[in-house]
């Protein structure tokens, strides 16, 4: 398995939102997005999976000196290897957002946990609006003028991953609820109830469920204005995170893991790509 298979089974195995959404784009969009996707998963640990602070700390501090790398041509980790291999568009527009999301995610370890839920958001409104602007200039799609339509995409699939454990994660992590409301990390309602949901925890990922529901309606309501069409995989994924909010939302987040069925995720990835055409 090479680094592109590799990376692609990581962040898209069979029934994710992503494995539906790569199903009907061009073949030759999907060792980037895989790569891009992979990047953005790989900032989600580095700001929620548990670690000591100065470990995780140490750990941002080598992604730094990894943009530098990537930016000189001589990148390490198998993610950089192939983001300098598979975009086709400004490599030092990639890094800066790359760098920033570093940043951003420093910010938040640094302080080791938010007091209220907003910072949070704002946290995660930075990676989504950064990694939306990279996947569009890594591909060479940015679209202009139309401020704020892909900004608004990518801050609305990033509150779905607020909404869920990070990746190799059993339950979702304190750095992910903020001091105020740290009495939804309370444990599960019951013993051996993985996935199930706290009345704390319900109440928490309520606000992020209809945050993220308005951010992506947003987008959608906005993406006419752009002079060409973004890349259809971020629509279908995004058409897919938004059938998947309303799905919790239906369930009143009695479970974090709640979502459409296979078949309604592939039917409303066909219907997304479809549309677009």
């Amino acid at each position: 398995m090479d680094t592109h298979e590799h990376l692609r089974a990581q962040v898209a195995p069979p029934g994710s939102n992503l494995y539906y959404s790569l199903l009907f784009i061009s073949p030759d969009r999907h060792r980037p997005l895989c790569a891009l996707a992979a990047w953005q998963q790989e900032a989600r640990r580095l700001a929620f999976v548990p670690r000591d602070r100065s470990t995780a700390l140490a750990r941002i501090e080598w992604w730094r000196e990894e943009v530098a790398r990537l930016l000189a041509g001589a990148p390490r980790h198998p993610i950089s290897i192939a983001l300098s291999e598979s975009v086709s568009g400004s490599m030092e527009s990639a890094g800066a957002s790359m760098g920033r999301m570093v940043d951003s995610v420093r910010d938040l370890v640094a302080r080791d946990r938010m007091m209220e839920e907003e910072e949070l958001w704002q946290h995660c409104d930075a990676l989504g609006s950064q990694g939306e602007k990279m996947i569009a200039a890594a591909l060479a799609t940015a679209p202009a003028p139309a401020p704020g339509v892909l900004e608004a995409l990518g801050r609305g699939l990033e509150m779905l991953e607020l909404g869920r454990p990070p990746p190799g994660e059993r339950r979702i992590t304190p750095r992910m609820v903020p001091l105020a409301c740290d009495e939804a990390l309370g444990g599960d309602p019951e013993p051996g109830t993985r996935g199930h949901c706290s009345p704390a925890m319900r109440a928490l990922l309520l606000g992020r469920v209809a945050r993220g529901q308005r951010l992506l309606r947003v987008a959608f309501d906005r993406l006419p204005e752009l002079p060409s069409p973004p890349e259809p995989g971020r629509v279908v994924l995004a058409r897919l995170a938004l059938s998947q909010f309303r799905a919790l939302a239906r369930a009143d987040c009695r479970r974090w893991d709640i979502g459409p069925s296979p078949f309604a995720k592939l039917w409303t990835a066909w219907r997304a790509a479809r549309h677009l055409r």
